[in-house]
């Protein structure tokens, strides 16, 4: 589930505008600092998700496909 929802795919952004757009991965992460894609039961894990956005100012959003989710302003 968890890798389903932490992935660069799962980020959208919210320009100033108002205007949503999907957000996209980027190519400048060392692939050895990247986060991982499995996970397991009672573990921590530290990585990078590198994700490009079109705007300079905005929300970037993660959905939670079980509902709810997170913003972030930039």
């Amino acid at each position: 589930m968890l890798a389903s929802l932490l992935n660069p795919y799962s980020f959208t952004e919210i320009g100033d505008d108002g205007v949503t757009r999907q957000s996209h991965t980027g190519n400048c992460t060392d692939y050895k600092k990247a986060l991982a894609t499995r996970f397991g039961v009672n573990q921590k894990y530290v990585g990078t998700i590198e994700i490009v956005v079109d705007r300079a100012n905005g929300s970037l959003v993660l959905v939670n496909p079980s509902g709810g989710g997170w913003e972030w302003r930039y």
